[in-house]
């Protein structure tokens, strides 16, 4: 529609006909799209295809601005949801009033009365949660495990919508640690102990009409398991020594979602030790972790590693000029690339599809594109002839090269590539079409590196950095801000490696000014942020970022010199890459966990914020409902 209405970009319009032109453009919006979100997204195609004609071919005008709504968040405490909620806590009363006067009881209600105390005391109000904990139960796999004072139990949950939080013998696995009430853990002890040889536990399906048979009175009860979980936190805040915010009530129902720790690097909050290290390079492999191998490990060579070098080279940016790519300069970089011939029709494929995607794609999206499909399609395209190929020999090929990667996850993110560049492919006659099932594949889930960096660990990296043979005093002391910032202000090292001296405010607080500038952008539009520096930090860290500050302001005090440049041009970015490579590996190597990241600094900052916000003094001594929050990396 847009190229409709602008057919010849390269002649410039004038005042009149834009204004014409532009109006078309939104009368077929208005005529062909009907959802918001699509429409939305048009419009702003256009809006982005006319900025970027401006900066290309000289166009005078500038487009309207971008199309941008948001919706209200849904409220929780509606007047349904209360009606609910009190019929759910009158029921609760009459629950835990049977309980107090039963003696003699069957299996059955041992049963219900565990799962119920579960919910209402033990405060799991997750249906999911719920059924995995009665899943656990009914096939008697349910661990109890200790932590300080602490009971817990491991749930896998298998529910979709939720990201995977650690590896469970190397697959990507959700793990929610459940903390027990004591009346729970007393209904556990009872449940082991009756006789349950004849009892058959309810179904899934059925679970919710099990724990509500005979109890239930009124007609606002909620039918469904999962809005009877979400109307019993009421009851849970209500008890007596117990506060709860409206954030961690919504956590505790699964509006908001949160991914705990996994088991190794909750043990670390207890036996804090770290690990002597022998290799004192920054440069070098800092440390030597044995780890599960990358699934590009079994990747094929390549002959054509020319070619895949200048595909590389064309996202990424260059030493000379660290300002931030944009999809433009990598669209000309591939097509001087495919003037730059001849190529064979594999290679010319994957040229022109990389040429469409950087008119939709970011630079770094397109990185991490080449770096799944481009090495293995060159490797399938140096011994294939395309004009002869059929759809069998096509699907064998592909599932040749699909069986190879050993990662469920990295092999889901490959095949969606591949499902791309073979449509693109088909389209333009250079493939033959396969079965449309080929493709065919689960929603898979997304990994949140979960993890926490406790204040032993932490120190001990910042004195692995002080021993460093290959940086002078001052790249240490940058390497140790850049550390420090991450771990107290929770920045990102992408908002790091772009901040300039002007971002940081000259004042007791050193507020953090997190923007867009020409050495990058920001993640997101929350991104966008202003973070206090030296109220979050100890004195000695103080005492490091002044120095830093001090040393940078003195030697490059122009506003546009970045902060951080580890011993390099003050205006060129270092490689985040040495930073991100040192920092995991130490921490690897420091704590014996091999999951850590430098990402996980500042994951530490949020965990640690939470804590700040939510514990009160008078929750802290309310130790049975202390732990569900504690230690939870977002």
């Amino acid at each position: 529609m847009i190229t409709k209405a602008f057919p010849n970009p390269q002649k410039v319009p004038s005042q009149r006909n834009f204004e014409l032109a532009w109006r078309r453009f939104n009368t077929d919006c208005d005529n062909t799209i009907g959802t918001k979100k699509d429409y939305r997204f048009a419009y702003n195609f256009g809006v982005n295809t006319i900025r970027r004609y401006k900066t290309d071919y000289g166009w005078l005008y500038s487009p309207p601005s971008y199309l941008v709504s948001h919706k209200e968040p849904k409220q929780l405490r509606t007047k349904e949801w209360l009606n609910q909620a009190w019929a759910v806590n009158d029921f609760y009363h009459t629950f835990f009033d049977s309980l107090l006067q039963s003696s003699a009881l069957s299996p059955s209600e041992i049963y219900r009365n565990v799962i119920l105390t579960f919910l209402f005391h033990s405060a799991q109000c997750q249906d999911k949660v719920l059924i995995a904990f009665h899943q656990a139960l009914s096939k008697n796999t349910l661990i109890l495990r200790h932590w300080h004072y602490h009971v817990f139990c491991d749930l896998e949950l298998t529910s979709k919508g939720l990201n995977t939080n650690c590896y469970v013998e190397g697959e990507k696995t959700h793990i929610h640690h459940a903390y027990l009430h004591p009346i729970t853990l007393g209904l556990l002890r009872q449940w082991e102990m009756c006789n349950r040889k004849e009892w058959e536990p309810p179904s899934d399906k059925h679970l919710c009409s099990f724990l509500k048979k005979g109890l239930a009175k009124g007609k606002n009860i909620p039918t469904s398991l999962r809005q009877f979980c979400k109307t019993a936190i009421y009851t849970t805040e209500h008890q007596e020594h117990v506060e709860l915010s409206q954030a961690l009530v919504e956590c505790q129902i699964g509006r908001v979602k949160t991914y705990g720790l996994p088991l190794d690097d909750l043990a670390r909050l207890s036996l804090s030790s770290v690990n002597s290290l022998s290799n004192f390079e920054f440069y070098a492999s800092s440390a030597k972790v044995t780890g599960n191998k990358s699934s590009n490990s079994n990747v094929n060579t390549i002959s054509n590693k020319d070619l895949f070098t200048k595909l590389k080279q064309c996202f990424s940016k260059t030493k000379v000029n660290n300002n931030k790519l944009s999809c433009q300069v990598v669209s000309r970089r591939l097509q001087n690339l495919v003037d730059n011939g001849p190529y064979t029709i594999g290679e010319s494929l994957l040229l022109k599809w990389f040429i469409q995607k950087s008119q939709v794609c970011s630079p770094s999206s397109l990185m991490q594109y080449h770096c799944s499909l481009s090495r293995r399609w060159l490797y399938m395209a140096e011994d294939c002839d395309f004009s002869y190929l059929d759809s069998e020999l096509l699907e064998q090929m592909y599932t040749s090269i699909i069986s190879k990667i050993e990662k469920l996850g990295s092999r889901k993110y490959f095949i969606a590539r591949l499902k791309d560049i073979h449509q693109f492919g088909s389209l333009s006659n250079h493939l033959p079409n396969i079965s449309s099932q080929f493709f065919e594949q689960d929603i898979s889930q997304h990994h949140t590196r979960a993890g926490f960096i406790d204040k032993a660990l932490f120190n001990a990296l910042l004195s692995h950095i002080d021993c460093l043979i290959d940086l002078n005093d001052d790249e240490k002391c940058c390497l140790k801000s850049l550390c420090i910032i991450s771990y107290r202000c929770g920045l990102r090292l992408s908002e790091l490696q772009k901040l300039q001296l002007c971002n940081i405010e000259v004042s007791d607080i050193g507020w953090i000014d997190i923007r867009n500038n020409r050495f990058g952008s920001n993640k997101t539009a929350s991104s966008l942020r202003k973070v206090p520096l030296f109220p979050l930090l100890l004195e000695h860290e103080k005492t490091i970022i002044e120095s830093h500050l001090s040393q940078q302001r003195l030697l490059h005090p122009a506003p546009n010199s970045l902060v951080f440049s580890l011993g390099l041009n003050p205006y060129q970015l270092f490689d985040a890459s040495d930073v991100s490579r040192f920092v995991g590996e130490t921490l690897k190597a420091l704590s014996g966990l091999n999951h850590l990241v430098f990402h996980h600094l500042r994951h530490s900052c949020c965990s640690q914020l939470q804590l700040t916000f939510e514990l009160k003094p008078r929750v802290r001594r309310t130790t049975n409902f202390m732990p569900l929050y504690e230690y939870t990396a977002f």
